[in-house]
């Protein structure tokens, strides 16, 4: 058994996983809660020892508490703040996030990655249209257009297969 602490004398060691709150379950034993000079103020009324839940990952949140305010921390927040929030605000506002049309997580994962590629994609687009990248961006372009095509056949042909509905037309 593993020792987490001395509370008032008694050891509480590790017990059990509590799968539905995510936790650790220490305790001590009735022996050690039985003859306590500390019991109706540790444990209370009908219970028989002291039971303890620790969240599976308490010390990792403790060291990030700790973190907290420190110049690093600020440092990180302050980069956060403009890559990822400004992102996802504007994948909110543009891409549909806010309310997917989609059930399941797999669909939502789908939309979301789809989101984030189109993101990629204009950021790719906008550092390629840098007159240093002008021939480059026009072989992209070129070689983008004959994927998508090709993957519009693609997906006319399994559609017709697995009697989808067809996806070749734009709503």
């Amino acid at each position: 058994m593993i020792l987490l602490m001395i509370v008032n004398g008694c050891e509480l060691l590790y017990s059990s996983i509590d799968k539905s709150k995510h936790t650790k379950v220490y305790r001590t034993s009735q022996k050690h809660c039985k003859n306590c000079s500390h019991k109706n103020k540790c444990i209370g009324g009908s219970a028989k020892c002291r039971k303890l839940l620790i969240p599976f990952f308490n010390k990792e949140a403790d060291i990030q508490r700790s973190n907290c305010g420190t110049k690093r921390y600020f440092e990180v927040q302050r980069k956060r703040r403009v890559y990822c929030e400004g992102n996802f605000a504007l994948q909110k506002d543009n891409h549909n996030l806010r309310r997917t049309g989609k059930r399941g997580n797999e669909k939502v994962m789908e939309h979301c990655l789809c989101s984030a590629l189109a993101l990629n994609l204009k950021r790719l687009v906008r550092h390629l249209k840098s007159k240093e990248y002008q021939n480059k961006l026009h072989k992209f372009l070129y070689y983008f257009i004959i994927f998508y095509r090709k993957l519009k056949k693609d997906l006319i042909f399994i559609n017709s297969f697995f009697f989808l509905p067809n996806l070749s037309t734009r709503p």
